[in-house]
């Protein structure tokens, strides 16, 4: 049996901007059907994500950031944060199915970004809220240097692989034998860093935290370097294994 390969459909751009015009003209009569009591929003916000390619990193997977893209520039052009979105329209220029375009409005609405309406014909009305106070936005301190989440997962699944390893050794520490705790990933994003904290054997209470800098003696490598996860590895690996304890040290220090 032969099987032949779908051709997808390639719009020209004056369709493309005919349809999103279309778009944007049903769009400013969203206010008359939906979110009349909601209080309006300065769209000129959303400029930010349409024009600065950083803040379209910040919301979701590839599908929700498209769309958020979209809605923002829907909002600009109809001069409202109350618009309506062609699922006829979305689906053809994005060459995406209903169900993506569905499950990418869900999780914007899961992080608090839009409230949608969504059983109706055609078109989903949308709510775009201000997402300078959205409290993950907030809480999460995102600035041009932030680290992106790529780079935190690729450590975190090389620290999870090796956290028994890495806590069955003894470091030296400011002078002092220490084991390491438990690894909080979460202060990773929170405080965008690398945080490592240990015990001295003999006080419990203290607590040594270090930074990657101060573990690794190097700063991070900018986020532009191609090589920035394997660079941190590499170094992380030769802090863990600078500030270990021979075994034999080990057993002369508790003697």
């Amino acid at each position: 049996m032969k099987f032949f390969k779908i051709p997808k459909l390639h719009l020209n751009s004056k369709e493309c901007q005919e349809m999103f015009l279309d778009n944007v003209k049903f769009s400013k009569k969203t206010q008359q059907f939906y979110f009349q009591n909601y209080p309006d929003v300065n769209v000129e916000i959303f400029r930010k994500v349409v024009e600065d390619r950083f803040y379209s990193t910040l919301f979701g997977g590839v599908g929700s950031r498209r769309l958020y893209r979209e809605l923002c520039e829907l909002a600009l052009s109809s001069k409202s944060n109350k618009i309506a979105l062609s699922r006829h329209y979305y689906t053809q220029v994005h060459q995406c199915v209903d169900r993506s375009l569905r499950n990418a409005i869900n999780d914007l609405e899961d992080q608090g970004l839009i409230e949608a309406v969504k059983n109706k014909p055609g078109y989903v009305y949308i709510y775009l809220k201000d997402f300078t106070k959205n409290k993950e936005f907030q809480g999460s301190k995102f600035n041009k240097n932030t680290l992106p989440s790529p780079f935190f997962l690729k450590i975190i699944n090389f620290l999870q692989k090796n956290t028994q390893r890495l806590k069955s050794v003894k470091y030296r520490v400011n002078n002092q034998i220490c084991e390491l705790k438990e690894i909080v990933f979460s202060k990773f994003r929170q405080f965008n860093d690398l945080l490592f904290s240990f015990n001295p054997l003999n006080d419990t209470q203290t607590i040594f935290t270090l930074n990657y800098k101060s573990l690794s003696k190097k700063a991070l490598p900018s986020n532009k370097c191609p090589y920035q996860k394997a660079i941190v590895l590499k170094n992380l690996q030769r802090a863990f294994n600078r500030l270990s304890v021979k075994s034999k040290e080990l057993r002369l220090w508790l003697m």
